[in-house]
């Protein structure tokens, strides 16, 4: 377990992780001291419960394979940025209070972001693409989660296609 806080960055070279398909959030979590585990959950995706150096991720384990993998490094960046403080709930209201650099919920979104789609992975596969090589790299991340989300939104819809279907 990394004995000071750390970049995702730098977890994953700890970890020597060099490709998209290695990037296995459960591994990187149990590597910073944290148990992913997949259980029915209502009224949120993930939760997380820590004790000294160790903490258990429950993940909702009805919910896409994708929102799962971000929730993990969701709850994963509160690890690792916000150990030791008193606990809070992420909840609507905290969304809507303040959106500002420093809030919790910005840095831990950003923190699964940059460990689930880091620059130095995306960047060499996204010049393969001639419209997006002359974008910024933030630029390049923005469309690319935009294309994922596009994917999980299709699915979403389709799922709930099905389901009214089967009423």
């Amino acid at each position: 377990m990394p004995s000071t806080i750390q970049t995702p960055e730098q977890i994953l070279a700890d970890l020597g992780i060099r490709e998209p398909e290695d990037l296995e959030i459960e591994a990187i979590a149990e590597y910073c001291g944290a148990t992913i585990r997949y259980k029915p959950l209502y009224g949120c995706e993930a939760r997380i419960i820590g004790y000294h150096d160790r903490a258990i991720i429950t993940i909702n384990s009805s919910s896409p394979r994708s929102r799962q993998r971000f929730s993990g490094g969701h709850e994963l960046g509160h690890w690792m940025r916000d150990r030791g403080q008193i606990a809070f709930k992420c909840d609507y209201q905290s969304y809507v209070r303040g959106w500002w650099a420093s809030n919790p919920e910005t840095c831990a979104n950003r923190f699964a972001s940059d460990v689930l789609l880091p620059l130095g992975m995306f960047q060499p596969r996204a010049r393969g693409f001639p419209r997006l090589r002359q974008l910024t790299p933030g630029r390049q991340i923005l469309v690319a989660r935009a294309r994922e989300f596009r994917r999980q939104l299709f699915q979403l819809l389709v799922a709930a296609g099905n389901a009214l279907k089967l009423c």
